[in-house]
């Protein structure tokens, strides 16, 4: 068996992390196919919060996978800082959807419950999240 010399690229494919992600997006599948059809009693949107996590874990999967096969480093001081600043901004601006949900709720705009409102602040999160590192990445000069 030949010895990997220094310096010589890996070969392209998924990571062992990226797979144990969609290995257990997988498993999460078989968990909601089970729940289906072998549990009579098995609440719906039980199911469909299974089958959910499971697609966003496929999807964060894949990402990595994208991301890796890019050649780019995924932590280095860079990505390390862009990361911090984009959490601090979305972090913000989560505040300020919090704020305007809450003057929603008060002045009678909107019925909120707290399923919606939870929904709604979590999906706020992580698409800020992901704009604002895509913003921040851009940047020239960080911070």
């Amino acid at each position: 068996m030949a010895q990997k010399e220094k310096g010589t690229p890996q070969a392209k494919g998924l990571s062992q992390r990226s797979l144990y992600v969609i290995l257990l997006a997988a498993v999460l599948y078989l968990v909601a196919a089970y729940l289906n059809f072998f549990t009579p009693n098995a609440d719906e949107s039980t199911v469909s919060i299974v089958v959910s996590m499971a697609t966003a874990m496929v999807a964060v999967g894949i990402f990595r996978a994208w991301q890796e096969g890019k050649g780019e480093p995924i932590a280095d001081e860079r990505t390390i800082l862009v990361h911090r600043i984009a959490v601090g901004y979305s972090w913000w601006f989560s505040y300020v959807v919090i704020a305007a949900l809450l003057l929603m709720n008060q002045f009678k705009l909107a019925t909120l419950n707290v399923e919606s409102v939870l929904s709604l602040v979590f999906f706020t999160m992580i698409a800020s999240l992901l704009l604002f590192r895509f913003y921040v990445s851009k940047q020239e000069v960080l911070g």
